[in-house]
């Protein structure tokens, strides 16, 4: 975690995506996986996290921060799913012009 507080100006953009698409990643993302499998994963990080002897949530104000982070990534991710969806219908309303 360290090399993140050490490098914030590298890591305060993206540095996985490099010059790809956006939308096809996020298109990608939810052909690979169903909304329900990624809350399955994303609650069981969570549940890992804090019931680990991990002192970075021993106190319970860094407990929550952890929650309410996983509720907004949550909501991200339902985002993206949308997006998604969009993408889908848009292309499949443009191959229906055609």
């Amino acid at each position: 975690m360290q090399r993140f507080y050490d490098n914030k100006e590298f890591f305060n953009k993206p540095v996985l995506t490099g010059a790809q698409n956006p939308y096809e990643i996020i298109k990608t993302y939810f052909q690979d996986r169903e909304m329900y499998e990624v809350r399955i994963r994303l609650w069981n990080l969570v549940e890992t996290a804090l019931t680990s002897n991990n002192i970075q949530f021993s106190e319970a104000e860094e407990r929550l921060s952890l929650i309410h982070f996983y509720g907004q990534l949550e909501e991200l991710i339902e985002a993206n799913l949308k997006i998604a969806t969009q993408i889908k219908e848009e292309l499949t309303s443009t191959q229906e012009i055609e």
